[in-house]
């Protein structure tokens, strides 16, 4: 078995040319000779092959006529997720959607069984999607899923400090269940302290450095200690906040940026940080989406089909959407099989990792905050 066919054994997509890559191959004589551009590389310059190819692959779609848009939906808190939601979406629009989003928190509870999650999460990437996974840690000041106690951002990212060793050892917590995908060979759209533009999270609306410091320590903490290599990392803003910028750490530390977004009409304008992030040349998704007001209680209109519409009228360079569970659950949608027959729209199976090209390791990344 040749190199480049090892690299994606243990991943079954239908629509996956291998043949097409090993043309390029022989038309450049040998991979070690491509010359595309750093670009195309994740932020982590030790990133797997793998994870490298699916980059790629979010960073072609706006450009292609069709099959752009990536379905998603999220599963349910840790401990308590809901295994029949994607069966359900199947049977009203006979469609799975391609991204499958889960979420690492315990609030409050002991960390350890990532189980029920990453089972859900290998089963769908063996069947031809991919994998997310958000972040929700407890205030490391006072153990649990608590907002309001002040964290003081710098002394967590100071080696040696209580708050810091507290810090380390969520991150470490977090890596055990990353690294069981890693060792299944996912891909993980990682999306941690997110929605930091809004100030209901302890790591929320803070001071711009301090945050950017934060993200690079667990940026460096969880690629370098940790050893995961598997991993895409995504800066996730709340739609229509503001501070689009304030707290971006960096090129050299986000493969894909985006805003989570809750609709009170059903529709979704233009996002105010669209253009802004647009411009940073990253993949851009509405990695958290619900057509209802942020309570779920607002909810006017069903009509999954203003979503896949409204990306198209208004923010045409989206490369995924993920729904949130409950009232802003597909399943709670009217005319899913509409949607997912729009040809924008990509369902599981759909997912060529085929065309884009081969990427080069980029160059490494500053080491930033020293992790101890």
């Amino acid at each position: 078995m040749n190199e480049m066919e090892t690299i994606y054994e243990n991943h079954v997509f239908p629509q996956f040319h291998r043949r097409k890559i090993w043309c390029v191959v022989l038309l450049a004589g040998s991979v070690l000779f491509f010359n595309f551009s750093s670009a195309l590389a994740a932020a982590d310059p030790n990133a797997t092959e793998k994870t490298n190819v699916v980059l790629a692959y979010l960073k072609s779609l706006p450009s292609k006529p069709d099959k752009k848009v990536l379905s998603g939906q999220f599963i349910g808190w840790m401990y308590s997720e809901d295994p029949e939601l994607f069966p359900r979406i199947h049977q009203m629009s006979g469609k799975y959607p391609a991204i499958m989003s889960g979420n690492y928190a315990d609030f409050g509870g002991e960390w350890g069984d990532f189980s029920t999650t990453n089972s859900l999460l290998v089963n769908h990437w063996n069947s031809g999607g991919l994998v997310e996974v958000a972040v929700h840690i407890d205030n490391p000041v006072t153990g649990n899923w608590e907002l309001s106690t002040y964290v003081d951002l710098v002394q967590l990212v100071t080696p040696g400090t209580t708050l810091n060793n507290r810090w380390n050892t969520e991150l470490d917590r977090i890596a055990t269940g990353l690294s069981e995908l890693q060792n299944n060979g996912i891909v993980v759209l990682f999306r941690p302290l997110l929605e930091m533009n809004g100030d209901w999270f302890w790591w929320g609306a803070r001071n711009g450095t301090e945050f950017k410091n934060l993200w690079i320590y667990t940026f460096n903490y969880l690629t370098q200690r940790k050893n995961l290599h598997n991993l895409l990392w995504v800066y996730a803003l709340n739609a229509n906040t503001g501070d689009t910028l304030t707290y971006y750490p960096g090129d050299q530390y986000v493969d894909v940026v985006g805003v989570d977004y809750y609709s009170s009409s059903g529709n979704f304008p233009t996002a105010y940080e669209y253009q802004t992030l647009k411009n940073l040349g990253k993949p851009f998704a509405l990695t958290e989406l619900g057509q209802c007001d942020p309570s779920g209680e607002n909810c006017p209109s069903a009509d999954s089909r203003q979503v896949i519409n409204s990306i198209k009228q208004n923010m045409p360079d989206a490369v995924y959407w993920s729904n949130w569970e409950d009232a802003w659950a597909l399943d709670r949608q009217s005319h899913l099989s509409e949607l997912f027959s729009d040809p924008w729209v990509v369902s599981r199976g759909e997912i060529d990792l085929g065309s884009p090209p081969h990427a080069p390791r980029s160059p490494a990344a500053p080491s930033g905050l020293r992790i101890q």
